[in-house]
């Protein structure tokens, strides 16, 4: 029986990570992994988060381009944030195709399971402060997103009530005419 050099087994456990990671996305269908995550006694989450950190700090000299190339390969997210902010936008999107508004209601949920209404109300409520950047302001915009939906509540309620006020001139009443509805 030979021993492994260290170099070696910190490759191997390497090795058994990537495993883990790969079994996790055929699994769960992406690399998201929750920081508490433990699988066979490993904490894959805790690597996944050690992973990113290598990506963007670079400082690690065994952090190598392959172990980038084989991590990409099975659909690593590097910018959690930012992959949620697309996967957003395109609910968004296909929210607005469906129903010709971006107007979400807050309790709106995809399919997926994403909480889209909230996601957009927490959205504007960084706009209001300041803090959503122009260009994701912009991609939004692009959407028909609205950032103050209240003051389209006010003018959708004072066109309605200026059509009641017509109505009441033309009508002398508010009764609104009866039609008959046949039942198929």
């Amino acid at each position: 029986f030979l021993a492994l050099s260290a170099e070696d087994q910190r490759e191997q456990d390497w090795l058994a990570f990537y495993r883990l990671a790969e079994q996790y996305r055929r699994e769960h269908g992406d690399l998201l992994v929750p920081n508490d995550y433990v699988c066979q006694g490993k904490r894959l989450g805790a690597w996944i988060g050690t992973q990113r950190m290598e990506y963007k700090n670079r400082t690690n000299l065994r952090f190598t381009q392959a172990r980038v190339d084989l991590l990409n390969a099975i659909g690593m997210v590097w910018d959690v944030r930012q992959f949620q902010w697309n996967r957003m936008c395109q609910a968004l999107e296909r929210y607005l195709q469906k129903h010709g508004t971006a107007r979400v209601p807050q309790s709106y949920v995809t399919e997926e399971g994403g909480k889209l209404g909230i996601w957009l109300n927490k959205v504007r409520m960084e706009y209001k402060r300041g803090r959503l950047s122009q260009a994701r302001q912009a991609q939004l915009e692009a959407l028909g997103v609205v950032w103050e939906p209240e003051v389209l509540r006010r003018e959708s309620w004072e066109h309605f009530l200026r059509c009641w006020r017509t109505m009441l001139f033309v009508t002398g009443h508010f009764r609104l005419p009866r039609t008959k509805r046949r039942l198929a």
